[in-house]
């Protein structure tokens, strides 16, 4: 078929598109990446779609396979709990760096009227939260890490915690889909808002490695869900798709 022409902006957009849906699991764990196939959906040639490829695997993003291609990367426990564990020590390595006291009080109130505050659950109503609405606590929760990273004032700090926020985002949603973990959540920002603004950084910490290791403690049957949606989501199983399913369930 024919494509557009390959301008600045199409690069930036197969790399923008394709990373949302790498973020979002819309590829099978395993799957292979054909550059064919996704030129043609995102109507480029092949030469953004590559280039964007190659940034993917370099964030993390894409499994390497040396050699092989491009592979959807793969939903294993151990990577999620080492993901969380570093963002943990970044973010409480982030607080204690916040020497500017000033900057720290108004980060409460600016992540709260800046950032629209997702309003709670009646967790006694609903047995899973709107996929809108999880969405949205989770993209507002990776912000709010991002503005505490930024407290480092060191930008491969704050590089190193958006990347984990990118590889994690998958499994936040899926956790945020609990009604009491999304009310858990919410709660706890409140608390780490409050914490800074009073000047009160232990207790901040405190309140960030306590909802990480929640999360952790999750995380096998997060991703259980996360590994059985992602195959719904993209129809019946071939054999060797039924083969990388089962080597991710023994992972997890």
């Amino acid at each position: 078929m024919s494509h557009v022409s390959d301008g600045s902006h199409d690069h930036a957009r197969v790399y923008n598109e394709l990373k949302a849906m790498v973020i979002a699991y819309k590829f099978r764990p395993g799957e292979q990446l054909l550059m064919g196939e996704l030129a043609d959906r995102l109507r480029v040639s092949s030469t953004p779609v590559r280039e964007a490829l190659i940034r993917l695997q370099a964030e993390g993003l894409l499994d390497p396979v040396n050699r092989r291609g491009f592979f959807a990367r793969e939903l294993i426990v151990k990577e999620m709990i080492d993901l969380h564990e570093c963002a943990t020590w970044l973010l409480k390595r982030a607080l204690k760096r916040a020497t500017e006291r000033a900057t720290r009080q108004i980060f409460g109130p600016v992540a709260l009227t800046s950032w629209p505050l997702p309003a709670m659950i009646a967790d006694d109503e609903i047995e899973v939260v709107p996929e809108d609405r999880a969405r949205q606590c989770a993209e507002y929760v990776e912000r709010v890490y991002l503005g505490v990273a930024r407290f480092s004032h060191n930008d491969v700090v704050v590089s190193m915690v958006q990347n984990i926020m990118e590889r994690t985002h998958y499994v936040r949603f899926i956790d945020l889909e609990a009604p009491a973990r999304f009310n858990h959540v919410l709660a706890g920002i409140r608390e780490l808002s409050t914490s800074l603004q009073a000047d009160d950084i232990d207790r901040a910490a405190e309140t960030l490695e306590r909802d990480f290791k929640l999360v952790i403690a999750r995380m096998p049957r997060i991703i259980r869900e996360g590994v059985s949606r992602a195959y719904v989501l993209h129809g019946p199983q071939t054999s060797m798709t039924s083969a990388v399913a089962t080597r991710l369930r023994e992972r997890a």
